[in-house]
């Protein structure tokens, strides 16, 4: 993941699929949401994305899939965007453009490697205002589908009860820490 990471130029992403009305993230929660954690900029960096998925076992990289939820001309250019910078270091990507309910058939009821999900575009917002919306439906395992929308399955006990015990308090320094911590 960290190699695909360094593969892509955000600052220049921003400005051609977004004509410049982006800032690329610097954490998983949103800057103007409560309990925001900001972390450093993750640089540009194609040698060092190639020596990573050489390391990872990947010398000459791999083939993955990317599935879109959305199919608009934003959309589209940041699918193109991204596919170029990708093969550049030896990453092969074919984009699927999926409707919510061709996306729900392929995740809903499936495991992880049953799903067929390796990446994905989307967009989400933190509704509430607070970090919880931004992390509980993509990072609790209580939030694999069809529960919610963590499509990457991803589960850590310790983060689950982190983001359980936050809601369990009105103390604003121990939520920042248990969002923190999570």
């Amino acid at each position: 993941m960290r190699a695909l990471e360094y593969a892509i130029n955000r600052q220049a992403l921003a400005k051609v699929a977004f004509a410049g009305y982006a800032t690329p993230a610097t954490g998983i929660v949103p800057p103007t949401i409560d309990f925001a954690q900001q972390y450093p900029a993750i640089s540009y960096d194609p040698a060092k994305a190639k020596a990573l998925l050489k390391e990872a076992g990947y010398p000459n990289g791999f083939e993955t899939t990317l599935w879109s939820s959305h199919n608009h001309s934003t959309a589209q250019k940041v699918l193109q965007f991204t596919q170029q910078p990708l093969a550049q270091v030896g990453v092969k990507v074919k984009v699927t453009t999926m409707d919510a309910g061709q996306r729900a058939a392929e995740v809903e009821g499936k495991g992880q490697k049953e799903s067929g999900v390796r990446m994905f575009y989307t967009g989400w917002s933190a509704s509430t205002g607070e970090a919880d919306w931004a992390l509980t439906p993509l990072f609790a395992t209580a939030a694999w589908p069809p529960a919610i929308f963590n499509t990457a399955f991803y589960s850590n006990l310790k983060v689950d009860k982190d983001l359980a015990d936050e809601l369990k308090t009105t103390d604003r320094a121990q939520k920042a820490q248990l969002y923190k911590d999570a």
